[in-house]
């Protein structure tokens, strides 16, 4: 009986490890990290721009397996005033340096067509959060309502819960109007 326990056991181990040692075959290419990710509307969970002229994608450099980081989410609050947003990080590897928020509020209204960002708190509207060091002071910026500052959203179904588009921001320091951002080039598609 004892024999027929401690075999069962062991074969329970050795088919977990089996199981858990098994590699995907993962045949995509994921974008490399100082490129953009590409143009798509599969809900892909994809995200970047050009900030400055610089590559900047959502990441989180942690090793947490248990808990790791969310990096990119997407809701549609359609009882509070149809927002949909998109809320991006960019954690560094290092706890005490640079961290940065991005965060994307549009409303579903101009799927297929080109839509403006405002300069106020409750339109449609980006706001990015620069922090240089762990648990510093943060610079914000808030969109400027300019013909470069404006969303296309390419796809929002609200069946598969899938949205994708392209977006083109300046952005303003609110406390220093000589401090501006420009955003290009952005894409994402995401689920919410």
């Amino acid at each position: 009986m004892k024999n027929s326990h401690l075999i069962l056991f062991f074969s329970v181990i050795a088919l977990l490890a089996c199981l858990t040692s098994c590699q995907k075959d993962d045949t995509s290419n994921p974008p490399l990290p100082d490129e953009l990710p590409p143009i798509t509307q599969t809900g892909e969970q994809t995200f970047g721009c050009l900030l400055n002229g610089e590559v900047w994608v959502p990441k989180h450099y942690s090793n947490s397996i248990v808990n790791p980081p969310v990096v990119l989410q997407a809701s549609w609050d359609r009882w509070n005033g149809d927002i949909f947003s998109i809320i991006a990080y960019h954690r560094r590897k290092d706890d005490s340096s640079i961290n940065e928020t991005m965060a994307i509020y549009t409303f579903p209204d101009f799927i297929g067509d080109t839509a403006y960002f405002e300069y106020n708190e409750t339109g449609r509207r980006v706001t990015y959060y620069y922090t240089p060091y762990k648990n510093g002071p943060f610079n914000v910026y808030r969109s400027i309502a300019t013909n470069r500052s404006w969303v296309y959203l390419s796809r929002f179904d609200t069946i598969n819960r899938i949205a994708s588009g392209t977006f083109s921001i300046d952005l303003l320091n609110i406390e220093d109007n000589q401090d501006t951002i420009s955003i290009r080039e952005g894409r994402f598609d995401v689920r919410f």
